[in-house]
């Protein structure tokens, strides 16, 4: 990204980014954006993200950002790199290291972006941590997705209570479908 002209998503681990694009002669002359992604295979929703950003390429430049642990490939990455995205890679030694949240900081401090789009838990409370401790975050707009939320086991129910309380700090909250919008009211 060319510094001060980005605008940085962070974006799920396999869910989509699905927002309707604004009329072309509502777009801003200049946008950047990049999408940060924990994202190991490229599943459906995954897919459907990399399509919306090869769809709006034209009017907004994007970068992506992904957590990766070391030693996993990541099917998401390479797909990204292959369509020609600028890819950042934030490598974590384990979940929820705080390096990736340093590492994070530093880029989001490099890009310099003018919108946060996030799509997932670890990066919604890495950027809420990151607004409360850094006024340049805090600045910066933000619009979270929920895409939705399972209740298979433990961990994916602490996930989903820690998403609530994220939620209702939301400045803006966008809910894909109907039926997502339901199980936050």
């Amino acid at each position: 990204a060319v510094r001060g002209e980005g605008g940085v998503l962070i974006n799920a681990a396999s869910e989509a980014f699905m927002s309707a694009a604004p009329r072309p002669n509502r777009w801003p002359s200049r946008s950047t954006g990049s999408n940060g992604s924990e994202c190991q295979a490229l599943s459906g929703p995954a897919r459907n993200l990399l399509e919306t950003l090869l769809l709006l390429r034209d009017r907004v430049r994007f970068s992506i950002i992904t957590f990766v642990r070391a030693s996993r490939s990541n099917a998401f990455v390479d797909e990204a790199r292959k369509l020609a995205f600028e890819v950042y890679v934030l490598e974590e030694r384990f979940r929820y290291d705080p390096a990736a949240l340093i590492r994070l900081r530093n880029l989001l401090d490099y890009l310099e972006p003018n919108v946060l789009q996030v799509h997932n838990t670890k990066s919604r409370f890495y950027v809420s941590l990151l607004s409360r401790l850094k006024p340049s975050v805090r600045r910066i707009p933000r619009v979270d997705f929920f895409h939705g939320e399972t209740w298979v086991d433990a961990k994916q129910k602490m996930y989903n209570r820690l998403d609530r309380r994220l939620f209702a700090r939301s400045p803006n909250l966008i809910a894909v479908s109907n039926h997502q919008k339901r199980l936050l009211e």
